[in-house]
C-alpha cells in the first residue's frame, strides 16, 4: 500500500543540521512520490530520523515523531504497515523493541491485523530482547527499581599495565555496547575488538569487517579470518588468502595462518628467518607455504615480535627467527646473530602469468585476424581462428573453409556451425533461446581470448559450439558466472596446422635435416617481445601472401619445442631424464633472444640450486652473457660467502667491472641478520617425552603447556639472573589438574613482551614476568613465578595481552549469577533439590486443571508441526498465537495445535508474569505461552508453589527460559547452578547443537552455562567426540 503521512500535522521539523535535514526530506519524498514504498524501507527512514535528531540533541522533537506515528498506528488498525513504521521508530529512538510487545500481541490476537511474515520478525526479536532483559537479578522492589534505572556496561573489563600509545578510554569508547565482545587484540600502537555477530573494528575506526572468527594485531601488520575459512592481512602487505584456514597469528609485521589440511603459509617481513624459507631475510608479498612441513599436521601456529613458534600434531614444537633472549627455546642457531656472513638468495621473483592478458587484447581486433563476421554494415566482428578451434576441435575442418573466404555474414555463420555440431537437429531453433547479436557473440567469444568469466544467459552459445565448453557448461549449470579454461589443442608443433601463419624452422647441424613447427602470429606477438618486434613489420602484408619463415639457430633444437608450449599453454613439464643442465641454459639463452622474462626468470630459479663451487664462475660468465640478472646476484653472494674455499684465480677473474666491483664488497642488503632460518624442534620436549598441548609466543619468549597443566617458559624474557634457564617449567599446585578432575585446567595462555598471562577455567588469572609498568602484579617489579590476580573477587571469561599490558573481559551477566547464587542458596531455604514422584506430580496438575474464575488461566499453545527445540520456540510463539483468533479450524486446531490449561493462583506469579497477563478469557485473568514444553511449564509452576525443583536432561535449557521470561528468577538461578552438577558429554554436546551452535538461541543460555559447556567439551574432547 501507499503509506500517507499529513505533513501539516506532523511535527515540525526545522533545524540548520544538514543530516536532519536530509533524512526528513527522504520521508517527504517516499510519502509524496506517485510511486508506493515498502513499509520496510519508510520505517527504516523513520528509524533514521529519530537517530539523527537523538543525535542533535532533539530528542523532545524524536519522541512527538514517535508519539505521532503511534497515534497513526491507532488510527489505522487495520493496516500493518503503520505498524511496523511505528515500531522502527521505536528502535530508532533507543527504546526496547519490547515495548511494543503488548500492541502486537493484542491485535494478533483479536483478529484485528494478520500475523504477517513481517510482524512474526518483529515478535521474534521482540522476545528475545526481552528473555535477555530479565537475566539480571531483582532481590527486592527496590533493587528492581535501581536496576532499571541504572545502565551496566555489558562488556566491562581491566587493563593491567601500559597500552603504550593509547589508553583504556579510547578501547572504551570504540566499544558498541550493544554488541558483546568476542576478542580483543592488541598491539604497541593499536587494538582490534571482534564482536560475537562477527563484526570487527580497529582503534581509529577506519578497518572494519564482518563475517569475522578470528583477529590477530601485529604492530604493523594485522589479520583477520573470515567465518568461511578465508585469510586477510592489512598494513605493511595487503592480502586476501582463499583457503579454508583455522587458525591465524601475526607478529611484529609477519603473518603466519594453519588451514584445515595442516598446513603452515607465512608472508611478510622475513629477516632472522621468522617465515622458514630458508637463508634468506627478505620479504615476502604473498603467501607461501612453508615446505618444511609438508610431512607434517601443523595445528597451531604463534608469531611473536621476531620469531614464530609452530606445534604439530604429535604434540612437537618448532621454532624458527631471531633468539637475543632465546625464545626458540635452544642457545645454537643456524646464523648467529649480528654475523657479517653473507646469504645466497635461493628463491628469485617471479611475475605472476600474463597468458589471459595477453590474449585479451586480441579479442575484435582485426590484427591478424583470419575471418570478419558481417551483422550488418555497422557491426562486424574479427575473430582468429586458431582461438575459436579452442572451442571444439572437430570445427577445424569447418574453420579451415572460413579461413578461405574471409568474410561470411553472421546467419551463415551460425547455421554453418550448427550443422557442424547438430548432425540432422532443426536449425530453425538457432536463436530462439538468445539474441545472436554482436554483443552477445563477443561476450560469449570472450572465454577463448582468456576471460573466464561466462554469463548464464549466454549458455546458449555453448550449445552451438558444443566440445569442451558446453561439457564444462553442463558440468557446473548451477553456477550464476561460470569458470571457463580453454586451452589450445596439444601438439609438438610439427603437425601442419591449416591455421598457421608463421613457420618455424631448424636446420639439424649434423644432419641438415629441416625440421618445421607451425605457429601463429597473434601467439608469438602477444606472449614474446621479441617476436612481436620481429614481426611487426609483416602485419601490413595482404592477407593472402607467402606464409612467412624464421629460422631457429641449431643450438635451440633440444628445447623449442618447450619454450613453444610456454607460449601456448603457460606452462610445460620438463622430462628429467632426458633434460640436462645445458638445456636449462639454452632455454634462459633462447629466453633472452626473443625477450620472455617470465620463463627465464624461472629458469633462473633451477640454475640457482645447483651452483657450487665448481660452477660457480663459468655460470656467472654466462649470466652476465645472457643478462640473467636473478643468477648474477646469486652467484656474486655465492663467490663472497664461500670465499675461503675459492683460489684466488677463482675469485680474481675477469668479470666486467661493474661486477668485479660487487665481489669482495660487502652489501648491506645481502647481510643476514641471523637467526634459525630452517624450523627447529625444541629438544627439550623431545627428550622429556613432553606433549605439548598449547603454545604462544611473546616478543621475547614462547610459551607451552601439556596436558597435564604443566606451563614451559622458554626464553629468559626480562630476567638477566645469571644462569637463569633457557626453559623453565612451572608445575604450581594452582593451576596444574594432573589426573584430578577436580583441580582448575588451564583454558588460555598469552605472552607479552616479557610476560605471561595464564586464564583458568575458573575464570582466575595468574601471571608473571615483567612487571615494571603494572602488567602483573600491584608492584612495579620482576614476578620470577606465577601469582594470582590480585582483585580475586573478579571473574574472568577471556584475556588478552599486548606488548606491556594484561586485558580481562568481564561477563557481568555471568559475575551476577555467580555471585546471586551464593546469596540465593544461603538465604532461601525453599530451593531444595529433592526429588518428586510423577505420581505426585500427575496429582498436582490433575488439581490445577479444573476451572476456577478466581484464579488465573495459564494457555499453553504448542505446535505439533514443530520441534520442541529451543531453535523452534521463538517463531512457534507466533505462529501459534492465531489459535485464540478463531482463524483456525476446530480439526486444524485439534490436530496441528496442543493447548493445555492451568488454573492458578496470582498471587504465586512473578512481576514479570504479571504484566504478561490479560484481562479477556474464560477466567479473571489470562496467561497465554506460546511455543514451550509442557514439562518445562510444570516445572516452573511446581517450583513456585512447592519450591522443589523436578527436571532431568536438556529440557533444563528450556525451563530456564521460561523462567527468564516469567521472571522466576529464584528457579532461574537454580537451574543455572543445576546445570553445572549435572554435566556430562551427553549433555553438554546436546545444549551445545540445540542452542550454543545458533547465534539467534546461545543468548537464551545464561552465560554461566555456557562457560561450562564450552570448558566440558574443550576438556572433554574424545567424550563428547561420540555424541557430535
Amino acid at each position: 500500500m501507499k503509506v500517507t503521512i499529513d505533513f501539516t500535522t506532523f511535527p515540525n521539523i526545522q533545524t540548520t543540521n544538514t543530516t536532519v535535514q536530509d533524512a526528513y526530506e527522504s520521508i517527504k519524498t517516499m510519502c509524496n512520490g506517485q510511486k508506493s514504498q515498502k513499509s520496510r524501507n519508510v520505517g527504516e527512514a523513520f528509524s533514521m530520523l529519530v537517530r539523527v535528531l537523538i543525535s542533535a540533541n532533539q530528542s523532545t522533537l524524536a519522541q512527538q515523531v514517535v508519539d505521532y506515528l503511534k497515534s497513526l498506528t491507532d488510527n489505522n488498525k487495520k493496516e500493518k504497515s503503520y505498524l511496523l513504521i511505528y515500531v522502527s521508530a521505536l528502535v530508532g529512538s533507543g527504546s526496547s523493541i519490547e515495548n511494543a510487545i503488548p500492541i502486537l500481541e493484542d491485535r494478533i490476537i483479536s483478529g484485528e491485523i494478520e500475523p504477517f511474515p513481517s510482524i512474526v520478525k518483529l515478535l521474534n526479536r521482540a522476545y528475545s530482547m526481552k528473555q535477555r532483559s530479565l537475566h539480571i537479578l531483582r532481590k527486592s522492589s527496590a533493587a528492581a527499581a535501581a536496576s532499571s534505572s541504572s545502565t551496566t556496561d555489558p562488556n566491562s573489563f581491566t587493563v593491567k599495565g601500559s597500552l603504550h600509545e593509547f589508553d583504556k578510554s579510547l578501547i572504551t569508547s570504540t566499544i558498541d555496547n550493544q554488541k558483546e565482545i568476542k576478542q580483543i587484540s592488541v598491539s604497541k600502537k593499536k587494538f582490534l575488538i571482534l564482536y560475537t555477530d562477527g563484526s570487527m573494528i580497529s582503534s581509529n575506526q577506519e578497518i572494519k569487517k564482518t563475517n569475522i572468527s578470528s583477529i590477530s594485531c601485529g604492530q604493523e601488520i594485522s589479520m583477520a579470518l573470515t567465518n568461511n575459512g578465508t585469510v586477510i592481512s592489512w598494513g605493511l602487505v595487503a592480502r586476501q588468502l582463499a583457503g579454508s584456514f583455522v587458525q591465524i597469528s601475526s607478529g611484529h609485521s609477519h603473518c603466519t595462518a594453519v588451514d584445515s589440511k595442516g598446513r603452515l603459509f607465512t608472508w611478510g617481513v622475513g629477516a632472522g628467518g621468522r617465515l622458514g624459507h630458508g637463508l634468506d631475510d627478505k620479504m615476502t608479498h604473498d603467501p607461501k607455504l612453508v615446505d618444511f612441513f609438508k610431512d607434517k599436521i601443523v595445528t597451531k601456529t604463534a608469531a611473536g615480535r621476531f620469531h614464530t613458534a609452530v606445534l604439530t600434531q604429535q604434540g612437537e614444537v618448532y621454532t624458527m627467527g631471531q633468539n637475543y633472549r632465546y625464545q626458540l627455546g635452544y642457545d645454537d642457531i643456524q646464523i648467529p646473530m649480528h654475523n657479517d656472513q653473507l646469504r645466497a638468495a635461493i628463491d628469485t621473483y617471479i611475475p605472476e602469468s600474463s597468458l589471459k592478458t595477453d590474449f585479451k587484447n586480441l579479442l575484435n581486433n582485426e590484427l591478424n585476424s583470419d575471418l570478419t563476421i558481417v551483422f550488418d554494415q555497422s557491426s562486424k566482428v574479427h575473430v582468429h581462428l586458431i582461438m575459436l578451434a579452442r572451442f571444439n576441435p572437430a570445427l577445424v575442418p569447418l574453420f579451415t573453409k572460413f579461413k578461405q573466404i574471409q568474410t561470411i555474414d553472421s546467419d551463415t555463420f551460425f547455421e554453418d556451425i550448427f550443422k557442424a555440431t547438430h548432425v540432422g537437429d532443426d536449425k530453425s531453433t538457432i536463436g530462439t533461446k538468445v539474441p545472436l547479436n554482436q554483443n552477445n557473440l563477443l561476450n560469449f567469444l570472450g572465454i577463448a581470448y582468456g576471460m573466464e568469466a561466462l554469463p548464464t544467459n549466454l549458455l546458449p552459445f555453448a550449445d552451438i559450439f558444443r566440445g569442451e565448453v558446453l561439457d564444462h557448461v553442463n558440468n557446473n549449470h548451477s553456477k550464476r558466472n561460470l569458470q571457463v579454461a580453454l586451452s589450445f589443442p596439444q601438439t609438438d608443433f610439427t603437425t601442419v596446422d591449416p591455421f598457421s601463419d608463421v613457420h618455424l624452422f631448424i636446420v639439424n647441424a649434423t644432419t641438415g635435416v629441416r625440421t618445421t613447427y607451425y605457429c601463429h602470429k597473434i601467439v608469438l606477438q602477444s606472449r614474446s617481445m621479441g617476436f612481436n618486434s620481429l614481426l611487426s613489420g609483416e602485419n601490413n602484408k595482404p592477407a593472402g601472401t607467402a606464409i612467412l619463415q624464421i629460422e631457429i639457430k641449431p643450438i635451440y633444437e633440444s628445447v623449442l619445442v618447450n619454450f613453444l608450449k610456454y607460449l601456448y599453454y603457460d606452462s610445460f613439464k620438463l622430462d628429467t631424464k632426458s633434460t640436462s643442465g645445458n638445456d636449462i641454459l639454452r632455454m634462459i639463452s633462447l629466453c633472452t633472444e626473443y625477450r620472455v622474462e617470465r620463463l627465464k626468470a624461472g629458469c633462473e630459479k633451477l640454475v640457482i640450486h645447483s651452483v657450487d663451487n665448481n660452477n660457480v664462475s663459468p655460470l656467472l660468465q654466462f649470466a652476465v652473457k645472457n643478462e640473467a640478472n636473478n643468477l648474477i646476484s646469486y652467484c656474486v653472494d655465492y663467490i663472497n660467502l664461500n670465499k675461503s674455499t675459492f683460489t684466488n684465480e677463482v675469485v680474481q677473474q675477469k668479470f666486467p667491472a661493474n661486477i668485479q666491483s660487487h665481489i669482495n664488497a660487502k652489501r648491506f642488503y645481502n647481510v643476514l641478520q641471523g637467526g634459525q632460518y630452517t624450523p627447529r624442534q625444541v629438544d627439550y620436549f623431545k627428550q622429556n617425552s613432553i606433549f605439548v598441548a598449547d603454545i604462544e609466543a611473546g616478543d621475547k619468549m614462547s610459551i607451552a603447556h601439556d596436558e597435564d597443566g604443566n606451563v614451559y617458559q622458554m626464553g629468559i624474557g626480562s630476567n638477566h639472573t645469571k644462569g637463569y634457564p633457557i626453559i623453565s617449567k612451572f608445575s604450581s599446585d594452582i593451576f596444574t589438574a594432573g589426573t584430578d578432575k577436580n583441580k582448575p585446567r588451564i583454558d588460555s595462555i598469552k605472552a607479552g613482551s616479557s610476560h605471561v598471562a595464564i586464564l583458568l577455567d575458573n575464570q582466575q588469572l595468574y601471571s608473571w614476568g615483567a612487571g615494571f609498568l603494572g602488567q602483573v602484579g600491584d608492584r612495579n617489579t620482576f614476578y620470577p613465578t606465577p601469582i594470582k590476580s590480585e582483585n580475586t573477587n573478579e571473574i574472568y571469561n577471556s584475556i588478552s595481552t599486548g606488548p606491556y599490558s594484561t586485558l580481562s573481559y568481564n561477563d557481568n551477566e555471568l559475575k551476577k549469577i555467580q555471585q546471586e547464587e551464593k546469596l540465593i542458596e544461603s538465604s532461601s531455604s525453599s530451593s531444595s533439590n529433592e526429588k518428586v514422584s510423577k505420581e505426585e506430580m500427575e496429582k498436582f496438575f490433575e488439581s490445577l486443571k479444573q476451572p476456577d474464575s478466581n484464579k488465573v488461566l495459564i494457555e499453553l499453545f504448542t505446535d505439533n508441526r514443530k520441534s520442541s527445540n529451543m531453535m523452534d520456540i521463538l517463531s512457534n510463539k507466533v505462529e501459534t498465537l492465531s489459535v485464540t483468533s478463531s482463524k483456525l479450524s476446530d480439526e486444524e486446531s485439534s490436530s496441528n495445535i496442543t493447548t493445555r490449561k492451568l488454573y492458578v493462583d496470582a498471587k504465586i506469579l512473578p512481576e514479570d508474569a504479571q504484566k504478561l497477563i490479560s484481562t479477556s478469557g474464560p477466567a479473571a485473568a489470562v496467561l497465554r505461552i506460546y511455543g514451550y514444553d509442557y514439562q518445562a511449564l510444570q516445572t516452573v509452576i511446581y517450583f513456585l508453589y512447592k519450591g522443589t525443583v523436578a527436571v532431568e536432561g536438556d529440557i533444563v535449557i528450556e525451563t530456564i527460559a521460561l523462567a527468564t521470561l516469567l521472571g522466576a528468577t529464584h528457579l532461574y538461578y537454580k537451574l543455572s547452578g543445576m546445570v553445572n552438577q549435572m554435566m556430562n558429554a551427553e549433555l553438554a554436546v546436546s545444549i551445545h547443537k540445540a542452542y550454543l551452535s545458533n547465534p539467534a538461541t546461545k543468548q537464551l543460555v545464561p552465560p554461566n552455562i555456557r562457560c561450562a559447556v564450552a570448558n566440558f567439551m574443550k576438556h572433554h574432547k574424545s567424550r563428547c567426540s561420540k555424541y557430535l
